[in-house]
């Protein structure tokens, strides 16, 4: 399974055609947050216009700039993965939206709002081959949630988790300087960039071994 994983985005639609242009292949497309910008929920439809004309199947997070409006419309749309779980092919993703607390106007959930929306969605997975998670901020004390300044921006719920259950692959964003690929024990963590400037990641899931991972941009 090939899955295109664009982060970020910030409501640049000409941005996300070029990436998915440029990405023929892919057979999963993964929106791990920053969608829009701060909505508002009717942008939502153009990106899935563009994706389900590629035949892509979209599963989808929201994200510290999106809304808790956007979120809803996720979930009505059926490609939301907050506090819940779809299983395409032999991989199954679950995922949670928002970010701890961080500034003002923002999308938000507490650390404990996490980890519930976390577990309500791992305990619908099943045994499957391929456990992905999907969130829009990284998991705290990584390579991928570094700000500048060395700062770690990421969520400890999800690190707690991470290091818990050890899914296969945790596809995220949030910290566009973090762009980048990390391990914590068996999990693959992939901080795709900020997609707003055409920045994009590819990751393979095989029969056999690790997530394999490119990481990609338009120009």
């Amino acid at each position: 399974m090939r899955i295109l994983v664009v982060s970020d985005l910030h409501g640049k639609i000409e941005i996300f055609q070029e990436i998915i242009k440029q990405n023929g292949s892919a057979e999963v497309l993964v929106l791990p947050g920053d969608i829009t910008h701060f909505g508002p929920k009717e942008a939502l439809a153009a990106i899935a216009r563009q994706a389900q004309e590629r035949g892509l199947p979209i599963l989808a997070v929201a994200g510290n700039c999106d809304t808790a409006e956007v979120d809803a419309e996720l979930a009505r749309l059926g490609i939301g993965l907050d506090g819940t779980a779809k299983t395409i092919a032999d991989a199954a993703f679950h995922g949670v939206s928002a970010t701890p607390p961080w500034q003002s106007r923002m999308y938000h959930r507490s650390e404990e709002e996490i980890a519930q929306a976390l577990q309500a969605g791992f305990r619908q997975l099943g045994n499957p081959r391929w456990h992905v998670l999907v969130c829009h901020v990284p998991p705290r004390e990584t390579k991928v949630d570094k700000m500048y300044f060395g700062q770690h921006g990421g969520s400890m719920a999800i690190r707690q988790f991470v290091d818990q259950h050890q899914p296969h692959l945790v596809l995220c964003g949030h910290i566009h300087e973090g762009r980048g690929v990390d391990q914590i024990g068996r999990t693959i963590v992939v901080n795709a960039g900020h997609g707003a400037r055409g920045y994009y990641a590819v990751v393979d899931l095989g029969p056999e071994g690790p997530p394999s991972v490119i990481l990609g941009r338009v120009v």
